[in-house]
């Protein structure tokens, strides 16, 4: 393992930035490669249904009032429980397609049930060219009897040749369960990087060692759009003890330049933050960590830090820490650019 993963030709650019800021970023995600998302051709037609053990169920279109949107949506309703221990009621498996190692990818759908409480998890069976196919880590979700939305990210170790977004229905109760709106796209830079989803999904936070803080939505950025407010009431000892990470993973190539870029401020003057991203291999063993000090004002102002890998790093995450002071940080529009001009660094 390489003691350092990067070099220390790295540089902070700082940008005076007004309330209202045009021109903004957001991540942006590709096409849908799922077929037949909207269940507008039918609930069997590019779907697989798999019930488990002696569990049993039907699966047709809903009526035009339980679409989320369009005239249909997926009704699934279970109408026999396992007679095993099997937590897995059934599987309801999407047509596969191809994805690459060069991209997260976001899997979501819209989904509701009758009852309410009732449990889903969304994975994904992988398998390249000729091999066995196995399952990704997969994310529980607990319904409720209104459409949201459920969704998680996935970054490959390896391209992908067959890729099945599976739905699993899970739990000990009958239920009607209705899915809309699957989606399984590709994601440019970092998922969720303007907070316009929420601040919880695909970022993950943590306050310890006798930290205290709560990392909320706020809308203080600019008209329209959102930012994270970490509002820190009992200071850390030091840096690493309250944390805000995105979890979408970018691989990084040795001697290609890269830019993380965001928007910060503070509630009060002399405030400061590191900010960076840390860096792990194929087997998401760590390797190392870079980052800056980044000193905040009340004002927004726009953050640019530079740097180049010398080694290449399968997954690396955009990281923030918050510094050993009470009060509140506010974060958002972040980017994480690749292959940008080699000048930019000179």
């Amino acid at each position: 393992m390489k003691k350092y993963l990067l070099n220390i030709r790295k540089m902070v650019f700082l940008t005076l930035v007004g309330m209202v800021i045009s021109s903004l970023s957001f991540a942006q995600y590709g096409t849908n490669l799922t077929v037949n998302p909207g269940f507008e051709s039918g609930a069997n037609t590019n779907w697989t249904k798999k019930f488990l053990d002696t569990s049993t169920g039907n699966i047709t279109d809903s009526d035009q009032a339980d679409a989320f949107e369009g005239t249909k949506a997926a009704k699934i309703e279970v109408t026999k429980l396992p007679t095993s221990q099997l937590i897995e009621k059934m599987m309801y498996l999407a047509d596969a397609v191809t994805i690459t190692e060069s991209k997260g990818y976001k899997f979501s759908l819209k989904a509701k049930s009758l009852a309410g409480g009732s449990n889903i998890k969304i994975s994904i069976l992988t398998a390249t060219a000729g091999g066995a196919t196995k399952a990704s880590s997969s994310s529980l979700f607990t319904l409720t009897t209104e459409y949201k939305e459920y969704a998680y990210i996935y970054t490959p170790a390896q391209d992908y040749f067959i890729v099945t977004l599976r739905i699993q229905i899970d739990g000990d109760n009958l239920d009607t369960y209705f899915f809309d709106n699957v989606a399984m796209q590709s994601v440019d830079g970092i998922a969720n990087n303007g907070f316009e989803e929420g601040v919880n999904f695909s970022w993950a936070y943590e306050a310890r060692d006798g930290a205290v803080a709560t990392f909320e939505e706020s809308t203080m950025f600019s008209a329209g759009s959102k930012a994270l407010a970490v509002n820190v009431t009992t200071a850390g000892a030091v840096y690493d003890y309250v944390t805000a990470v995105n979890e979408t993973r970018v691989p990084v190539v040795a001697g290609n330049p890269y830019k993380l870029t965001f928007y910060a401020k503070a509630s009060a003057a002399d405030m400061d933050i590191k900010a960076g991203a840390t860096f792990n291999d194929v087997n998401n063993a760590y390797l190392t960590v870079i980052y800056d000090f980044v000193p905040l004002t009340t004002e927004y102002q726009k953050y640019e830090v530079f740097f180049k890998p010398v080694a290449n790093a399968t997954s690396s995450k955009v990281k923030l820490w918050a510094a050993g002071y009470v009060g509140t940080i506010y974060l958002a529009e972040f980017s994480f650019r690749t292959r940008l001009p080699i000048h930019q660094l000179d």
